[in-house]
């Protein structure tokens, strides 16, 4: 399928290349306008071509072919599965931005649950330096009002 595609992208690029350097070389006048004509239409040509011959049955091959692509070998990933990915990443950037406001130099990991919609569930929080109890307060109120994490489920590990 990739294959395919890629044949169709470089046939576009060399139709362009050719129509640009005619433009390019010819004079000025109505043969230049005629080049520009014919050269825009078989662009567009080339670009309408695969619609033509695409029907909704060869859409749902596609869509299947890309899917058992996307579960082949390493990329065995649900989209569950990256939507939590997403979702943790997000909310650990989020977090420690809080964090650096209030001063502190930590490292953030957000773990997401939940089957139907996925949502943050835990969060460690590890650095070198504890901060100042009433830094580390405000920060689990963050964590539990602005991110629904309960304050059971904060882990603060502070190696000083």
């Amino acid at each position: 399928m990739l294959k395919g595609l890629g044949d169709y992208v470089n046939i576009l690029v060399i139709v362009s290349i050719i129509a640009s350097i005619l433009m390019t070389i010819a004079p000025k006048g109505s043969s230049k306008a005629i080049i520009g004509v014919v050269s825009g239409a078989a662009i567009i040509f080339i670009l309408l071509k695969p619609l033509a011959s695409f029907s909704k049955l060869d859409f749902n091959t596609l869509i299947g072919q890309f899917s058992a692509e996307m579960t082949d070998g390493k990329n065995n990933f649900t989209q569950s599965d990256l939507l939590k990915e997403l979702i943790a990443d997000k909310t650990s950037a989020y977090i420690l931005a809080k964090a650096r406001a209030l001063g502190l130099d930590c490292k953030v990991v957000v773990t997401v649950g939940g089957e139907n919609v996925p949502t943050p569930q835990t969060v460690d929080i590890t650095g070198e330096i504890a901060p100042n109890e009433s830094a580390q307060r405000e920060l689990a109120a963050f964590l539990s009002f602005d991110c629904g994490i309960p304050e059971e489920n904060q882990r603060f590990i502070w190696k000083k």
